[in-house]
């Protein structure tokens, strides 16, 4: 556990849960990074702009109609202005030929090419169409006539399909017919969700989700939400050119900032919309069973989770499984669920509001249903209902098998390497190393164990252990024993950011458990900080940018050595510069520089690169590049001390 977790692997979860399904997902496509916005500012932000709209609607949405349409303006005065100067300078070329003009044309006027089709191909940028098991009218007739009576009742444009997925959720997702412009709509209906609740269910969320798109409803916050995801899906495609990605990166997370309220207010309209279909009483029950239902959904995949330890294959009648798992919550268990839903606070930068939303306002949230008979699946989906729930199993099941199949065969190691290790204990007392080991892989497979002795056993050999230290705080704080916390002290504010996220997690959650919000916030406030950390060197490691820090390379002689004789099996190669990247003052890799001679900048050679990065050795992670065709790195990389370590 301890290895995979500093190598950056995650452990295998064979869990389905993508989305809180008592959400609801709204028109969505991806997920995009806030850019240069803090989340704290982002958070000030959108309350600020929470209270604008409350107090002076009218303004409020003019000014987001305004910043929405900026966007627009700016994207496409920008290809209408890059176009005008490329023909611009080829109009000056063709009628007034000079040297002065062929340069500037090489010079401005490629560049300019380039920068037009960037932006062409931006608005065209293909997203992934959602994936799903394609429901047919024919297949089920029932379920279309819901959506039918919907759809005709709230004015919903055509749908492109209806789609089963493996999903606690369900959600109207939009793709981009052509970048910014035009969409084509998805139903998704997740298996789970229609197992476990009855058709009047199912119809109100299915009015939920239509109501996202409802003519009868606000077109203009419906307008806006898609705005917000096709910009994030454009900054995606026009990732590496630095204006439009400057531009992108200010500009997508402040729209999104400005329209939260509107957002959030979109729920509130597609609640109304569900209310409309199905009446409030009953949409309101629909909320509260969803949100119930899914508190299922940990203690059922834990046991899921727990046959990767006895078989290679996973199960693929998973679904069934769910369908009789849903039946056995008690209504103390259910009526708990209600209580901590309604405790939670939905997050700032979370548009959906919880179940005490104002569908259910004033009076609370109706107590919980039992499971319906028949469910949603077996009365929307008819004679075709065991088919449907078969194939999503197998679907679940090929999808996860790879990550399945390792696991277990991790497991299986994992148990013979504790079996060699209680053995070897038998004989000498374990060192630190061994020690640890053990405590790791017998959490991993003995789970009837308590691992906490193991670990502090190997505390009491190396107090400062970081793995001990981290695996005693977690279990620790998750039996809520205060001493955990004390351990996890000395590593919140450890030099990995990826460990002090994990650690700022577990006391947040700690905190909050025990009512301490203060020291909840200040958690969860360093471990933002170490995410965002992570974040900026994550994208640091994806490409290089002429404004890194670069080093002098620390190789030695003999591996030096080796590498000058790997680029002399190069002759195109007329200088080689060698440097490190530092990512926070921290070795990321090496950058080797190739300078090319003059037969191979004019005879473009596309695989040099790739040949010359296969053969060569160097430690981490490494680049190569170009400088001819790089022009920009040419004076940060070659002014950097002892760079040069090649010249034919």
């Amino acid at each position: 556990m301890w290895a995979q977790y500093q190598s950056g692997e995650l452990r295998f979860e064979p869990a389905l849960r993508r989305g809180r399904a008592a959400h609801f997902t709204a028109v969505a496509t991806r997920d995009y990074p806030r850019g240069a916005v803090r989340q704290e500012d982002f958070d000030g932000l959108v309350r600020r702009l929470g209270q604008s709209a409350e107090s002076t609607p009218g303004l409020y949405r003019l000014r987001v109609a305004a910043f929405a349409a900026l966007g627009y303006v700016v994207y496409f005065s920008l290809m209408v202005a890059t176009l005008g100067l490329v023909v611009g300078i080829g109009a000056f070329m063709l009628l007034k030929p000079s040297l002065f003009l062929l340069k500037l044309g090489w010079q401005v006027g490629i560049p300019l090419v380039v920068f037009l089709g960037v932006m062409v191909k931006a608005l065209k940028v293909s997203v992934p169409e959602p994936q799903g098991l394609p429901v047919e009218r024919h297949q089920a007739p029932a379920l279309f006539a819901i959506i039918d009576a919907v759809s005709k009742r709230l004015d919903v444009p055509r749908l492109e399909a209806v789609l089963l997925t493996e999903d606690y959720n369900a959600a109207v997702v939009q793709v981009p017919r052509f970048g910014l412009l035009g969409t084509k709509s998805y139903l998704m209906l997740g298996i789970p969700l229609l197992l476990s609740h009855s058709k009047e269910d199912v119809t109100a969320v299915i009015a939920h989700e239509f109501g996202h798109l409802s003519g009868n409803h606000s077109r203009f916050s419906g307008w806006v939400y898609r705005s917000v995801r096709s910009y994030a899906q454009v900054l995606d495609a026009v990732e590496g050119n630095r204006l439009l990605e400057r531009f992108l990166n200010w500009y997508v997370p402040r729209l999104d900032a400005l329209s939260f309220p509107l957002r959030r207010k979109n729920e509130y309209e597609a609640d109304a919309a569900s209310a409309e279909v199905v009446g409030t009483e009953r949409a309101g029950q629909a909320l509260t069973n969803v949100h119930v239902r899914a508190a299922l959904e940990p203690s059922f995949w834990e046991g899921i989770k727990k046959k990767v330890h006895q078989t290679p294959h996973p199960p693929a009648d998973l679904f069934f499984d769910w369908e009789h798992y849903c039946k056995s919550q008690s209504p103390e268990d259910a009526a708990t669920a209600l209580e901590q839903a309604l405790e939670e606070e939905t997050g700032k930068t979370d548009p959906h509001p919880g179940p005490s939303r104002p569908l259910n306002r004033p009076r609370r949230p109706p107590k919980p249903e039992p499971p319906s008979e028949p469910n949603a699946a077996r009365a929307l989906l008819g004679d075709q209902y065991r088919y449907f729930v078969e194939q999503m199993g197998f679907r679940w099941s090929a999808g996860v098998h790879e990550g399945w199949t390792r696991e277990h065969q991790r497991l299986a190691a994992a148990r013979q390497r504790v079996q060699e290790l209680e053995q070897l204990g038998n004989q000498r007392p374990l060192d630190v190393d061994e020690a640890f080991e053990l405590a790791d892989k017998s959490e991993d497979v003995h789970l009837e164990r308590d691992p906490l002795p193991l670990y502090q056993a190997v505390l009491a050999l190396a107090p400062s252990h970081v793995g001990a230290r981290f695996a005693a705080a977690r279990l620790l704080l998750q039996r809520g024993d205060t001493a955990g916390v004390e351990l996890a002290q000395g590593l919140e504010r450890d030099a990995d950011p990826k460990l002090r996220m994990h650690v700022n997690a577990m006391l947040a959650s700690f905190h909050a458990r025990r009512g301490d919000e203060n020291a909840a916030k200040e958690s969860l406030a360093r471990g933002q900080q170490a995410f965002e950390t992570e974040l900026r060197r994550e994208r640091a490691r994806e490409a290089l940018r002429t404004n890194d820090t670069f080093a002098p390379p620390a190789l030695s002689d003999e591996e030096l050595r080796k590498l000058r004789e790997t680029l002399e099996l190069f002759p195109q190669v007329r200088r080689a510069y060698l440097v490190r990247k530092l990512i926070d003052g921290e070795v990321e890799g090496y950058v080797l520089a190739l300078d090319v001679g003059l037969k191979e900048r004019v005879v473009e050679d596309e695989t040099l690169v790739r040949r010359v990065l296969d053969a060569v050795t160097l430690p981490g992670h490494s680049w190569c590049i170009r400088l001819d065709q790089n022009r920009a790195f040419r004076k940060p990389i070659t002014r950097v001390p002892n760079a040069l370590v090649f010249e034919a």
